[in-house]
């Protein structure tokens, strides 16, 4: 899997500074081409045309070679950081949600269906689905048990 980090705070203090400079390069372009030139970043691919542009590094820190990483910046479109603590109240509403991802997801990455920009299924949608899932058991067994 990969990891996902958001960028705050950036966008508006990014526009204000670069009003004047023609043309323009996007926060999301900078950002790749600032990581092109670390050692620690083997590849970088850009997603700007995306709902929520991505920036998209492998990358290696010490021993672990190949770390997924996911760059996008906070904006009005942005929902991660309010997703995020939706599924958090998700996990602690069923405890089953974390392990049946966790191996669900292994699943998606073992045979290639992990990327959504590639046509697979996000970890968001797989747990969406889990939920769903979870919570159509936990209506079932209720209404035997009220039978």
């Amino acid at each position: 899997s990969d990891i996902d980090l958001v960028v705050c705070d950036v966008v508006q203090h990014y526009q204000s500074i670069l009003s004047d400079i023609k043309p323009k390069e996007s926060c999301v372009a900078q950002l790749a081409r600032h990581l092109r030139k670390q050692h620690w970043v083997q590849v970088v691919q850009t997603i700007e045309r995306a709902a929520v542009p991505i920036v998209k590094v492998t990358a290696t820190f010490q021993e672990a070679a190949g770390i997924q990483i996911d760059l996008s910046f906070d904006s009005p479109s942005h929902r991660g950081l309010s997703t995020c603590a939706f599924v958090r109240g998700l996990c602690a509403e069923f405890p089953m949600l974390v392990p049946l991802t966790l191996v669900l997801k292994q699943f998606l990455v073992t045979t290639g269906l992990n990327d959504p920009y590639s046509g697979g299924l996000s970890s968001y949608g797989l747990v969406l689905m889990i939920t769903r899932v979870l919570q159509r058991d936990r209506l079932y067994r209720q209404y035997i048990k009220a039978m």
